[in-house]
């Protein structure tokens, strides 16, 4: 082989190195940019299911509270009347809380949220009757203690799927 022959040789084999490298380079560029990108979708879905789970938290302190306002007024039926208007708007509220977590958060979460909220609905009807002259039972602090663990399991549950 003459000079001129192993110059372009050696000229094509520059090319195919170059091209090889570059490729590398875009390959590497392209994965580097894919993982960015799903560390920002990871990032943006924590985000959005840290706010539906506050959202629902709040929601079911908002409860509690107005469990204890309740309590704290007895058989007074006028009173206890008053009380139980406050359920109107925290069940506006909770139905907005719902939504979210349906939309953003996995099965698991989403039937804790529903698992909570029929412990909820129960104890608030023992309550309801309550205030309208039905006896205050064991039962009903026992629905006040289950809905109470319905929310920290609700809260555990959502705490370990922040990531997934």
């Amino acid at each position: 082989m003459d000079a001129g022959g192993l110059a372009a040789l050696g000229a094509a084999a520059g090319v195919l190195g170059a091209a090889v490298g570059a490729g590398g380079a875009l390959g590497a560029a392209a994965i580097a940019g894919r993982r960015h990108e799903d560390a920002q979708r990871r990032q943006w879905q924590r985000e959005t299911r840290r706010e539906a789970y506050r959202a629902f938290i709040a929601n079911a302190y908002g409860y509690e509270e107005a469990f204890l306002e309740i309590l704290g007024v007895g058989h007074d039926r006028e009173d206890g009347m008053h009380a139980l208007e406050n359920f109107g708007p925290l069940r506006e509220a909770e139905r907005l809380a719902l939504a979210a977590i349906a939309l953003e958060a996995p099965s698991c979460v989403v039937e804790q949220s529903r698992i909570l909220v029929r412990a909820r609905s129960q104890y608030m009807a023992a309550l309801a009757a309550w205030v309208v002259g039905e006896p205050l039972t064991r039962e009903t602090s026992d629905m006040g203690q289950k809905a109470r663990d319905c929310l920290a399991d609700f809260i555990r549950v959502a705490g370990e799927t922040l990531d997934r």
